[in-house]
């Protein structure tokens, strides 16, 4: 019996040896694997093929000695045990969504790279080399959607309760499957619009609104200059300027106009182009610009590009200065020369539209004919797509219900019901230039963390005019809506979908909201009013359905990377 024992010991000793081994070499190649991914994503984006497939190589290897190693009949029978359980399970999950990555999401990326070659990706003589983008798409989407797939897998395993070495490892592989699931997204779908939307097939006209931040509109501000983009089998022209004037008011919207649209946002919204950013739904002001500027100005127009100031100073620090009319535009001087310097230089209200115009031609000249290292135009973009300062629209259903889907769409409604969102929208009730000196902070405050059923948004608005200069009265206004060198902001606030909104407070001690439901969301809106050097507070409440996801917040981009501060739930 004692010699049964002995050997059962002996057995099972040798099993827990074993195991603490292939636990300790999946452990170790798990490490690894995140590095050679991490080095993988690296030299893709340095245009380094070759480093890629090493890269790609190393972590194949990794990830697939980690899945054998945790893949044996004792870590499934290990995996019911109630003390070890989650942590085998977590293992053995992880192992199998890091391989799955490395066997099917990177080759497809390095098969799409034998269809154009990474190192001529970019403008070349002003155009962009269209054929081998499509050939790629392919390819570059089954890889988004393996990888889409893996993040999902990997974000389904729970930390808590792990062991540390294992947590940091879990949470380490999410968040890196996480950045690298949307960098593939962006690609693909980049990959699939480009040639279309740059006239492989056939010419593309695309109308360019040059947002002014400092007379704020939900989207940005007004249009303070329009262009017109033409794409010709991927090369982009400047075919002619105009402005708000060019165009012209209508008697009546061109469009008809939804009720809960008229309440919020008056009929200006349809009948003169430098509101139609009024409402925080870019799909629709794109229509309407699209009408306007076809009865106006005439012509086919295939799409609706949105950029404001500080896109171009983005795109500026990628392509280098240009000279204008407002003096030399640089990545670091553009937003302040174009918001506020120009009112102190020009006081022709046409003049400055036309300073606006052709500083916005300026920018996609100089983009247009730079070859640098496109990887900096690419952040440029991204930065201000993510920032809200770039937005585009197409006039085709297909291609606009897969912008829809991303930051570029800038869609009223979430798309995605796992990522909820409120909205907070300003707009400038003077007429004037005043909102170059207003700073925004935003926040969300959940009424429990985990399922919410309710939050408090609040908004505080300052104003930083100086008291000390006098400014000319197109920046402050003339009188007849406000105080010279007051604020008057109209502020609306949507709730998350399914959610009401249910009450205000504010540092004014008034409770009045006027309440609307638009496009299936409810909005509440006020007027706040702000003397120079002052500031006020609105806390809006709303509840609803229970949301599992943290709240996030979408909202006016200002005049400044930072004047409109935000925060989320903090729940994460």
């Amino acid at each position: 019996m004692g010699r049964v024992v002995l050997g059962l010991v002996v057995v099972v000793l040798v099993v827990a040896g074993v195991m603490a081994w292939q636990a300790w070499t999946a452990l170790t190649s798990a490490r690894a694997a995140n590095t050679a991914i991490s080095d993988f994503r690296a030299r893709l984006l340095d245009r380094d093929v070759a480093g890629a497939e090493d890269a790609l190589a190393r972590a194949q290897e990794e990830t697939s000695s980690a899945r054998s190693s945790l893949g044996g009949p004792l870590w499934r029978a290990a995996a019911a045990l109630p003390a070890v359980g989650d942590d085998v399970d977590a293992a053995r999950r992880l192992s199998v969504t890091a391989d799955d990555v490395t066997q099917g999401a990177m080759p497809a990326v390095m098969t799409a790279l034998s269809f154009v070659d990474p190192r001529d990706i970019g403008l070349r003589g002003g155009r962009v080399e269209l054929a081998p983008v499509r050939r790629a798409s392919g390819q570059l989407t089954r890889a988004s959607e393996l990888l889409e797939a893996a993040d999902d897998d990997a974000d389904a395993i729970e930390t808590d309760g792990l062991v540390d070495p294992l947590r940091t490892r879990v949470t380490e592989t999410q968040r890196l499957l996480g950045s690298t699931s949307v960098l593939a997204d962006r690609v693909a779908i980049a990959a699939r619009l480009l040639p279309g939307m740059l006239g492989e097939e056939r010419p593309r006209n695309y109308v360019v609104i040059a947002q002014n931040n400092a007379e704020q509109r939900s989207l940005g501000g007004i249009g303070g200059a329009f262009v017109l983009l033409r794409a010709a089998d991927g090369r982009l022209s400047v075919e002619r300027q105009a402005s708000a004037g060019d165009i012209g008011s209508f008697e009546e919207p061109v469009l008809p106009l939804t009720r809960a649209e008229t309440a919020l946002y008056g009929e200006v919204l349809g009948r003169f182009p430098q509101n139609v950013t009024d409402t925080p739904d870019f799909p629709r002001a794109a229509e309407l610009l699209t009408e306007m500027w076809q009865r106006r100005i005439g012509g086919k127009v295939d799409g609706v590009v949105a950029v404001d100031p500080f896109a171009l100073q983005l795109l500026l620090r990628a392509v280098g200065p240009v000279e204008t009319d407002a003096g030399r535009l640089t990545g670091r001087n553009a937003a302040q020369r174009l918001l506020v310097d120009v009112y102190d230089d020009v006081e022709d209200t046409d003049q400055q539209d036309a300073v606006f115009a052709q500083a916005a031609e300026a920018v996609f000249n100089r983009v247009r004919g730079s070859e640098g290292d496109p990887r900096a135009l690419t952040r440029a973009l991204a930065e201000g797509v993510d920032q809200g300062r770039v937005m585009v629209w197409s006039v085709r259903p297909r291609e606009q219900a897969v912008l829809r889907t991303t930051a570029l769409g800038r869609t009223l409604r979430d798309i995605t019901p796992a990522s909820p969102r409120v909205g907070v929208y300003l707009h400038d009730r003077v007429g004037s230039k005043i909102n170059a000196y207003q700073r925004v902070r935003a926040t969300v405050e959940p009424d429990r963390c985990g399922t919410t059923t309710g939050a408090r948004v609040r908004v505080r608005i300052a104003s930083t005019v100086p008291l000390d200069r006098d400014l000319p009265s197109y920046v402050t206004g003339d009188g007849s809506q406000a105080a010279p060198g007051d604020m008057l902001t109209q502020v609306v606030v949507y709730a998350a979908p399914g959610w009401t909104i249910t009450g205000v407070d504010s540092s004014d001690g008034r409770r009045d909201l006027v309440t609307y439901r638009h496009d299936g969301l409810w909005a509440g809106t006020r007027d706040v009013r702000i003397a120079p050097g002052r500031a006020a507070t609105l806390t809006v409440r709303m509840e609803g359905v229970p949301l599992s996801a943290d709240l996030g917040i979408r909202y006016t981009p200002g005049t400044k990377p930072a004047n409109f501060l935000t925060e989320g739930s903090g729940c994460s």
